[in-house]
């Protein structure tokens, strides 16, 4: 595979993928010039996602679970839930508010369904889904179970087959009064261009976008990365006769791999060492499917993401248009209680996080 800023990762434990996929603000300290390959980045992205089974986000689950955390994904989809649901019911309860409730969840699949679930059932028939999924599979996957909970394609939610940065091709603007991300949004090194995006297509008049995400600082700097490769897979465990060429490879294409990156608060560096746990599960999920004659390649995670801590992130909402108040309520028990926004999921780090943000 020839793809640019990328080493041959073909003998690692898992496949890195291209440097174009880290924050697109860190591009310098990997050798790529400032606000440059913005196409051949998104690009990436939608090859990595396009072309993946249910099977792709069942490896997550099962890193997840390898790596001893219980289950992130879930987490991250009860949080999302619950606060969509929450807002349905404020919108339904609203006079003002008359027909269906446009609820678009990007990186449609279970996140959709437990969304689906939360809402209460007095409020169910108000919402109208839009899944949006660059993985025709995984869409329609999501759209059976929509099916077979009794809601009808076309009439209760439609499927769109694309990559949120070309919504506005296929999403009418100022037709959506939910927007949510679970886990999709740090797919992306621009993210200002999904996310303006979806401020296109939101209402006016205070309508959410809800992001529950994961955040961390490790493709920020070639030397976090250089080290979890070197410290956090062993080349007998693996089967990595090339460790050393290959991190050689690695330090020769990102000069700054063997300077030291700057310090981490302690959450951030807690989520540091937890993802670096998460891509140990993976490669051990990885190693197993492939021994068993299993795994297939369109289903394979790349380590390069751009997971970014939650400030830039939401700095970028902002400049978007986005509004976010420092708490916001949720009272799905009908006990309103106020929550951190954005609001962290873990005690002891801030690798999950659900982030709350309103067009006015």
């Amino acid at each position: 595979m020839s793809e640019l800023f990328r080493i041959d990762d073909s003998r690692m434990p898992l496949r890195l993928g291209s440097a174009l996929r880290v924050p697109s603000y860190a591009y310098p300290n990997w050798g790529i010039p400032l606000g440059a390959y913005r196409i051949e980045s998104d690009t990436t992205y939608t090859s990595e996602w396009r072309e993946g089974s249910p099977r792709q986000m069942q490896y997550v689950i099962d890193a997840v679970l390898e790596a001893g955390f219980g289950n992130n994904s879930q987490i991250l989809r009860d949080s999302c839930a619950r606060v969509v649901a929450q807002e349905v019911r404020t919108l339904s309860e609203n006079p003002a508010i008359r027909g269906r409730i446009n609820c678009m969840d990007i990186g449609a699949g279970v996140s959709t369904i437990n969304i689906f679930d939360a809402i209460d059932d007095n409020y169910k028939g108000r919402v109208f889904f839009t899944l949006v999924e660059p993985s025709e599979k995984r869409a329609e996957d999501a759209a059976s179970k929509l099916s077979e909970k009794g809601l009808n394609r076309g009439k209760d939610y439609k499927v769109i087959v694309a990559p949120d940065q070309h919504l506005l091709a296929l999403v009418k603007p100022e037709s959506q009064d939910i927007v949510s991300y679970v886990a999709t949004l740090h797919h992306h090194s621009y993210i200002d261009t999904p996310v303006k995006t979806v401020y296109v297509t939101m209402k006016k008049g205070r309508r959410m976008l809800v992001v529950s995400d994961w955040h961390n600082p490790e493709w920020e700097h070639p030397n976090r990365v250089y080290k979890a490769l070197k410290e956090d897979f062993d080349a007998e465990e693996f089967n990595w006769e090339t460790k050393e060429q290959d991190l050689k490879a690695f330090a020769e294409a990102y000069p700054k791999a063997l300077e030291k990156a700057p310090e981490l608060s302690p959450l951030d560096h807690a989520s540091y060492m937890q993802i670096r746990k998460f891509w140990q599960g993976y490669a051990r999920v990885r190693k197993k499917a492939i021994k068993a004659g299993e795994f297939d390649e369109n289903d394979d995670i790349l380590m390069l993401e751009a997971h970014i801590p939650v400030e830039r992130q939401n700095d970028i909402l902002r400049k978007a248009g986005f509004t976010l108040y420092p708490r916001f309520h949720e009272d799905s028990n009908r006990k309103d209680t106020v929550k951190d926004n954005p609001e962290q999921l873990l005690v002891d780090s801030r690798l999950l996080m659900t982030t709350v943000a309103y067009k006015q």
